[in-house]
């Protein structure tokens, strides 16, 4: 959805509420607490649009984020639903994006379940012999 056209330069800053926990993110986006908002936001000095289009972007914005007591409850339920999916196949020992077998890694910070690449790109690579 683009409501104020392509002629402005948009800062993304990702809110959480106190209540959230955050963890050590990679990303080039502010993530701060809904008390340190203001804060974040008085970092951009340089006027981009009017205050009527500020007010016209906030108001899509809440119409699209009021969305009714039903519709957040059937949002959680498909993330958690697929949640579910996901730890289902991995309890299977299979990649939930590829199929692939998993196996068990040992690293500097414990064991984890990795795809099995190696073996992958070996199958692939024998299967695929260049022609002589």
């Amino acid at each position: 959805m683009n409501i104020i056209g392509d002629k402005h330069s948009i800062h993304s800053i990702i809110v959480f509420t106190c209540d959230c926990e955050l963890k050590k993110m990679d990303t080039s986006t502010p993530v701060v607490y809904t008390v340190k908002l203001k804060n974040e936001i008085r970092k951009y000095t340089e006027k981009v649009i009017e205050l009527n289009e500020m007010h016209k972007v906030r108001d899509e914005l809440l119409n699209t984020a009021n969305a009714d007591k039903a519709t957040k409850k059937e949002h959680v339920k498909a993330i958690r639903n697929n949640s579910n999916k996901v730890k289902a196949i991995v309890r299977n020992n299979l990649c939930p994006w590829c199929g692939s077998e998993l196996v068990d890694r040992k690293g500097k910070y414990g064991g984890s379940k990795v795809v099995h690449l190696i073996q992958n790109v070996n199958t692939f690579l024998s299967n695929n012999k260049p022609s002589e």
